[in-house]
């Protein structure tokens, strides 16, 4: 789902049930309110949630292989249910991000991130990220070409 500043209409679309994406997904909106709720579970290979993109999710969260996120001020990821990924790489310790508990995953990200609790033990973002992607804005470009991103 891709919104763009400018549009003139902000939409909420609601999927009764389960979504299920048999490849990766991408919520990225900028500047805009269009949303995405799921009021069941959604499994999904890749996702990756940046900028202002809103993804709430009634139910369970399963991704298959990795979570990015790299959400501005406005973006938001909420889950009602369990969250479980291989990896989670969370770039920018913005935005809304709620889980029931930090899923068991191999958790990534900057110093300091509000997302990971003060238990996880998380690798830092520059030394997990392949050396080419160290810069934050060509990270977040793989992540949206869904590239490898990993060492």
């Amino acid at each position: 789902m891709h919104d763009n500043d400018g549009d003139e209409i902000s939409t909420l679309y609601v999927i009764d049930g389960d979504l299920t994406v048999h490849g990766p997904a991408t919520f990225q909106n900028w500047d805009s309110n269009t949303a995405l709720y799921v009021t069941g579970a959604v499994s999904v290979r890749d996702l990756t949630c940046v900028s202002h993109g809103k993804l709430f999710v009634g139910g369970s969260l399963t991704v298959e292989n990795q979570l990015f996120t790299d959400l501005a001020d406005a973006g938001h990821l909420v889950v009602h249910g369990p969250v479980s990924a291989r990896v989670w790489i969370e770039a920018a310790g913005r935005g809304a991000i709620h889980f029931p508990d930090v899923p068991e995953a191999r958790l990534i990200g900057g110093p300091g991130n509000p997302y990971f609790g003060d238990t996880a033990t998380a690798e830092p973002l520059d030394e997990a990220v392949l050396p080419d992607l160290a810069d934050r804005g060509r990270l977040v470009r793989a992540a949206l070409d869904h590239r490898p991103l990993l060492r």
